[in-house]
């Protein structure tokens, strides 16, 4: 093969590792256990902390840092850089955490601690950055290179994990309202899918879990689908939902979907729809 070839493979290929290299923690691989998946911080809150757990066979060094992402009307997030949600009020600035880096052994346990100093004009609503964990050495990704000869290299690279961390100010201001639900039908060896939207309003976000629920005609109602981390954040008044369903014949019948709160907003129940099947 060209070097010339080889070289425009590994550059793509970095350029798209490095679109992934950070994911939610909700998305983490085994050998890492983060707790909690986020953080808030309400108006009586000055100290939290974080549990960081190397569940994996080799240490691993971790480097900890603020980065900004807004999220997308999918519940994905884009990548903000540096640039905070708000630059007026910038909470990577009211918020220290130490240690900034840490050095695990295998099976050990870190315990992060935050200290918030909120600006005195902060006004009501809600602030957000992430705390990004790069992993610095230890527990290498392989990714797979495939080259144009067929032959298949690996590529190692090492994976950071993010978490939300979130500073509300004021009585609590959000709510959500369930919208377009729709059955889609099994594709293949895909289970069928309930789709519909989450449309927040207030000041604050919305975290929670979704449950849906089938009752069959003349039956009992039957749990088909559960989602957790379902969070609508402030800056986004719509986000996209679809859930998994572990029924597979389904014929006649009601939904029913709860959308609930989880973490701080444990014990709201933001909305719940009931709807014919078809309907």
């Amino acid at each position: 093969m060209k070097m010339k070839t080889l070289r425009t493979t590994v550059l793509t290929l970095a350029v798209l590792l490095g679109m992934l290299v950070t994911q939610p923690v909700t998305q983490a691989q085994a050998d890492i256990l983060i707790m909690p998946i986020r953080t808030v911080f309400t108006d009586h809150d000055r100290m939290k902390t974080l549990t960081v757990v190397n569940t994996s066979n080799k240490a691993a060094t971790f480097r900890l840092s603020f980065f900004y992402q807004r999220q997308t009307a999918d519940g994905g997030y884009a990548d903000q850089g540096d640039k905070p949600l708000d630059p007026k009020y910038d909470i990577a600035k009211m918020i220290t955490f130490s240690p900034r880096q840490v050095n695990m052994a295998p099976n050990a346990t870190q315990v992060i601690r935050l200290s918030l100093r909120r600006s005195a004009e902060l006004p009501d609503g809600e602030y957000r950055a992430h705390l990004k964990l790069q992993r610095l050495s230890g527990g290498d990704r392989q990714a797979p290179v495939k080259q144009p000869n067929g032959i298949t290299t690996q590529l190692t690279i090492n994976v950071g994990f993010s978490v939300p961390i979130i500073v509300r100010r004021g009585k609590y201001d959000g709510s959500a309202s369930i919208t377009e639900p729709k059955l889609l039908p099994p594709e293949g060896n895909h289970p069928p899918m309930m789709s519909f939207f989450l449309d927040r309003q207030g000041k604050h976000s919305t975290l929670g879990k979704v449950d849906i629920f089938w009752t069959p005609k003349g039956g009992e109602e039957k749990h088909v689908g559960v989602l957790n981390d379902v969070n609508v954040f402030a800056e986004t008044p719509r986000r996209a939902v679809m859930v998994g369903l572990t029924e597979s014949r389904i014929s006649g019948g009601t939904f029913r979907i709860l959308y609930s709160g989880d973490d701080a907003d444990k014990g709201i129940k933001f909305d719940e729809k009931t709807f014919p099947v078809g309907g």
